[in-house]
């Protein structure tokens, strides 16, 4: 059984991709975008591992 949480979070996921016509480019481009604007507002993220 999938809780509450996980259904809202994966429903978001979908209207975001569906905004940018499921294109994996145009996506990519919004979630940097909106890395950028989070970071001056003070918001810290997981730096990248090597892989």
């Amino acid at each position: 059984m999938k809780s509450g949480e996980i259904i809202e979070i994966r429903k978001i996921r979908r209207e975001i991709s569906k905004k940018y016509g499921h294109d994996l480019n145009k996506l990519l481009e919004h979630y940097k975008e909106l890395e950028a604007k989070l970071k001056t507002l003070g918001y810290r993220f997981a730096k990248e591992q090597a892989r």
